[in-house]
């Protein structure tokens, strides 16, 4: 089993890379799952969340979140918990720590 340990999708600016985008990329490739999570700048936890729900057993999910944020445990707490995250992403040269 080949697993994508990197890849971002969602949107950042005029970059996008939809869930469907990268399922296919992976097939091309023939990797058979990977860890997804959206871009630091504008982490969107619940679009990750709907990606993984449409490719269960393709995408694993992570929960983004810079730990500078006030809210960061809360959202990491309800990325496990709500959204079924498996992981969690960090940015430490983006978020400076």
């Amino acid at each position: 089993m080949i697993i994508d340990a990197h890849n971002h999708i969602g949107e950042r600016h005029d970059l996008v890379m939809s869930a469907e985008k990268l399922v296919s990329l992976m097939d091309r490739a023939s990797v058979d799952q990977a860890v997804v999570f959206s871009f630091p700048k504008l982490w969107d936890n619940d679009y990750v969340a709907r990606a993984v729900k449409s490719f269960p057993d393709r995408l694993i999910g992570f929960v983004g979140v810079n730990p500078w944020n006030a809210k960061a445990a809360v959202e990491v707490r309800r990325g496990f918990e709500v959204l079924g995250m498996r992981g969690l992403k960090l940015h430490p040269v983006r978020d400076s720590y």
